[in-house]
C-alpha cells in the first residue's frame, strides 16, 4: 500500500507539474522525469483505487484518488463510505 501510495503521487505530479517532477520516496526516486504531451484532462485524469481496505485503502483512496471501487452488501457499502467519508 505504501508503494501504491508513493506512485500515485508521482503519476499525479507528473500529469500535472511543469516542465518536470521529482520525488524522493521510500521506495521510488524519481528525478526530473516529465510526462509530454500532458493529459487532455485538466487538472489530470481520474485515478480509481480499487479495494475496501478501511485503515489504508480508503484513506489512500480520500489523500489521491478521485473514486474507488467497492463490493459488498448495502450495509458493506454504507459502513465504507461511512470511513472514507471521516478520512476526507
Amino acid at each position: 500500500m505504501n508503494r501504491l501510495e508513493e506512485a500515485i503521487r508521482i503519476i499525479r505530479n507528473m500529469w500535472t507539474k511543469e516542465p518536470t517532477s521529482s520525488f524522493i520516496g521510500k521506495y521510488y526516486q524519481v528525478r526530473d522525469a516529465y510526462c509530454n504531451p500532458k493529459p487532455i484532462q485538466k487538472p489530470s485524469p481520474p485515478i480509481l483505487v480499487g479495494g475496501g481496505g478501511e485503515r489504508r485503502t480508503l484513506k489512500i483512496v480520500a489523500k489521491y484518488a478521485d473514486a474507488c471501487n467497492l463490493i459488498g452488501s448495502l450495509e458493506t457499502i454504507n459502513r465504507k463510505l461511512t470511513v472514507l467519508r471521516e478520512h476526507c
